[in-house]
């Protein structure tokens, strides 16, 4: 298990799609890194809570209740039989559903990302003054789960750290799973977090909170490994959840025999860049991750090729003459 949590920046951004029978754990992890069009940065910080492989699940005295812990620590009651699911994430929680054949319970989410069919089409005015639109691109989980697009969304047109509390009141949920270190839910904004999840609290609703590598210092992807276990105990369905973290271990490991080999000076140099509107608007191209984020942990140690940006932080903004320096052809 990597170290408790730490004050250092990472980011989430990357996605695909590929056969959902046979390779939905790499769609997860892929899911992992994905970002709304708009370019969601992230930064981690401190959390205080007990380790995340704590998790257990005790049955209630109430039959028709369970308790679960989660991530903090915390025993939540909830109900044995959840019809109804709202998520604050960036479309994990969603992949792990899916897998689990429950996501169709999915009431509401907390991403315009997961929660717009605006994603389909983007926009975008190039420094030169030229009109490009982009089209057909969505959100991994969107692909998968096309119906996702017109569920109920929580996020707040006002920002994208904004919960409408009382369109998830509406939503009337069983249970609420928040992903902390995804966009809607900033890793480093402790306190701002604490707050949020006490009126949520103070509304009825259960919640389950999971954190992403994106809250660990130099985190590969075990924790994810924590995060499918608590989801799988909300429908009894943990030994399924720890197939699927079995799998994507299985995945990372075969990745890293083939590439182990590769001598230093065959390394192929990349850089995760995050390409958005939000950039361009505070006078950058783009935002990078460093060497100490999950997405370097997949390019260096799992791909075994090279960062080209060896700074440390994630959400770190670069213009367009920063990126041509780091010399990547």
């Amino acid at each position: 298990m990597v170290d408790k949590p730490e004050n250092d920046n990472q980011i989430t951004k990357l996605s695909s799609y590929f056969d959902f029978k046979k390779g939905f754990v790499l769609c997860v992890l892929i899911t992992l890194f994905t970002v709304s069009v708009e370019g969601c940065t992230e930064q981690a910080g401190q959390i205080i809570t007990t380790a995340a492989n704590s998790s257990t699940t005790t049955d209630s005295s109430d039959e028709q209740y369970r308790y679960v812990t989660d991530m903090r620590g915390v025993q939540v009651k909830l109900p044995k039989d959840i019809q109804r699911i709202a998520t604050i994430d960036d479309g994990f929680v969603e992949g792990v559903l899916t897998n689990l054949s429950e996501v169709e319970k999915v009431v509401s989410v907390g991403s315009v990302g997961l929660g717009s069919s605006s994603l389909y089409q983007s926009n975008i005015t190039l420094n030169s003054g030229t009109n490009y639109t982009f089209s057909g691109g969505s959100n991994t989980m969107c692909v998968v789960n096309p119906w996702l697009a017109n569920v109920s969304c929580t996020e707040s047109s006002s920002g994208m750290t904004i919960i409408n509390y009382e369109k998830l009141a509406s939503a009337n949920p069983d249970v609420l799973i928040i992903r902390v270190g995804d966009c809607s839910m900033s890793a480093n904004d402790i306190e701002n977090n604490n707050k949020k999840i006490s009126t949520i609290k103070s509304l009825g609703i259960p919640v389950i909170v999971l954190y992403s590598p994106n809250n660990y210092n130099n985190s590969g992807l075990n924790t994810m490994r924590d995060e499918m276990r608590v989801i799988g105990q909300l429908f009894d369905k943990e030994e399924k959840t720890m197939a699927l973290a079995d799998y994507l271990d299985n995945t990372e490991k075969m990745i890293l025999d083939r590439t182990k080999d590769i001598p230093e000076e065959e390394k192929v140099t990349a850089l995760y860049l995050g390409i958005s509107s939000k950039a361009r608007q505070s006078g950058g191209a783009g935002y990078v991750s460093g060497i100490d984020t999950p997405e370097s942990y997949i390019l260096e140690t799992v791909a075994n090729g090279r960062n080209a940006y060896q700074d440390t932080g994630s959400g770190k903004l670069l213009n367009a003459e920063q990126v041509l320096a780091l010399n990547l052809m």
